[in-house]
């Protein structure tokens, strides 16, 4: 048995579908619009954070182009503000890679600020301690 809707006679070529086929794209096409919902919803979240911090860091930049404002300053400078976090927008996978990423980077800075030090102390490179060391022996600490 076929439906033929009376008001599309006229329209060709026709397609002949089993109603299993059309109940299966349907409920695709609802969780496809479940996941873009999401993604959309995630997007939102991840530009309203960004643009939220980049209006925090203008006007860092106002305040610290302007003397008159050195009171102010000291008292905001000593806040961290964080509302963008990239991990947090990303899958799982992606989200373990960035981390190892930003350890990589926080190590190489730690790394170079170290030697740094040793250089401004007036210390050789023979002096530097293995920065290592000095990690291992910091969070020993902590």
């Amino acid at each position: 048995i076929a439906f033929e809707d009376p008001s599309e006679v006229e329209k060709k070529p026709r397609l002949l579908v089993s109603l299993q086929s059309v109940l299966a794209l349907k409920a695709l096409c609802e969780r496809e619009f479940c996941r873009v919902e999401t993604l959309a919803a995630m997007l939102h979240k991840c530009r309203c954070a960004y643009f939220k911090e980049l209006l925090w860091l203008r006007e860092q930049l106002h305040l610290a182009s302007r003397p008159e404002y050195a009171m102010i300053r000291d008292a905001i400078e000593a806040y961290e503000v964080y509302w963008f976090d990239p991990p947090q927008y990303v899958n799982e996978e992606l989200r373990e890679f960035m981390q190892d990423c930003i350890r990589h980077t926080n190590r190489k800075l730690i790394e170079e600020n170290y030697e740094l030090r040793m250089r401004l102390d007036g210390k050789s490179l023979s002096d530097y301690e293995d920065p290592n060391v000095t990690l291992r022996r910091i969070l020993a600490k902590l």
